[in-house]
């Protein structure tokens, strides 16, 4: 299932990060491509992690997130973008204090969750 993540990127002190509120999850790298890659790789661990746990659903309803559907079908909606905010303390100072790029990326969550 594909669903639409929200991502920040900026830069901190001489690394750049990409930040994605909706799943508390970072990348790192000296370029903002190995930041882009770096994200990935811990998306990609998440998945297969919480997948072989069989603890997705349980993480993203931790997280904010609301599903639908049996196993088979199953739909995801992250939190909104300004819930976030009203309720993460580092999307705050990120907002508050860094010059930052919000963009919005497709990824696939698999649908046997």
């Amino acid at each position: 299932m594909e669903v639409g993540l929200s991502l920040l990127a900026y830069r901190d002190e001489d690394l750049h990060v990409i930040f994605s509120p909706a799943l508390d999850m970072f990348g790192y790298g000296h370029t903002d491509k190995e930041a882009r890659t770096s994200f990935d790789e811990t998306l990609e661990e998440f998945l297969r992690y919480t997948g072989n746990k069989g603890s997705l659903q349980n993480e993203l309803a931790r997280l904010g997130w609301k599903t639908a559907g049996r196993a088979s079908n199953r739909t995801y909606k992250a939190p909104e973008f300004s819930r976030l905010l009203r309720q993460n303390d580092q999307l705050q100072d990120i907002v508050n204090h860094k010059e930052f790029r919000k963009y919005d990326r497709k990824v696939e969550l698999p649908a046997l969750a």
